[in-house]
C-alpha cells in the first residue's frame, strides 16, 4: 500500500486574498509536479484534501497527473492543527492507495508519525507543493519511497 502526502502549493497571503487561493507560482508548480507524475502512471483509490481552497485547488491540479478511482473529496482531519492520530487510524482501514493534500504543520507531523512512530520527529521539509510517497513495509511500518518538491523540476521541461 502507498499513500501520498502533499502540502498545498504556494498561496496568496491573507492580505491579498482572504480565501488564500493558490498563487500563479503555486498553480505552475503543481502543474509541473502533476505533469511529471503523469509519466509515473500513479493510480490511487482516493484523493482527499482538507476542504480549504488552496488544498482543494492543489488536489484538482494533482488529479491531472494522478489517476483516482473516486473524485477528489474534502475530508475532515487534514487542517493545520488537527491531530494526526485519527487519520493514521483511517489509513489503516483503507482498501487502496490514497493521496492526502493538507497544510503545515499537519503534513510534517503525519509523515513523522507514520515513519518514526512520533509526530514530533520531523523527517521531511515540506516546502509549498511538496509531495511524499510513503509505502507500507510491514504491519505498521512506513518508509519514504520518494519525495518531490517543485524546485527539483525545471520549468521548461515539465510545464504544460
Amino acid at each position: 500500500m502507498k499513500i501520498y502526502v502533499a502540502r498545498h502549493g504556494d498561496s496568496l497571503t491573507n492580505d491579498m486574498d482572504h480565501k488564500r487561493q493558490l498563487s500563479e507560482k503555486g498553480r505552475k508548480d503543481i502543474k509541473r509536479i502533476a505533469n511529471f507524475l503523469s509519466h509515473q502512471h500513479i493510480q490511487v483509490s482516493y484523493l482527499f484534501h482538507s476542504g480549504i481552497l488552496r488544498a482543494e485547488q492543489t488536489a484538482e491540479l494533482l488529479a491531472l497527473g494522478i489517476s483516482s478511482k473516486t473524485p477528489n473529496q474534502a475530508r475532515a482531519g487534514l487542517e493545520p492543527l488537527d491531530s494526526v492520530l485519527p487519520l493514521e487510524n483511517t489509513i489503516a482501514t483503507l482498501d487502496g492507495d490514497a493521496v492526502f493534500v493538507g497544510h503545515l504543520p499537519f503534513v510534517e507531523r503525519l509523515v513523522g508519525r507514520l515513519v518514526t512512530g512520533d509526530e514530533h520527529n520531523l523527517v521531511t521539509d515540506f516546502q509549498a507543493g511538496t509531495i511524499v510517497c510513503l509505502e507500507l513495509a510491514g504491519k505498521k511500518r512506513w518508509i519514504i519511497r520518494w519525495m518531490l518538491c517543485p524546485d527539483l523540476l525545471p520549468a521548461e521541461i515539465y510545464s504544460k
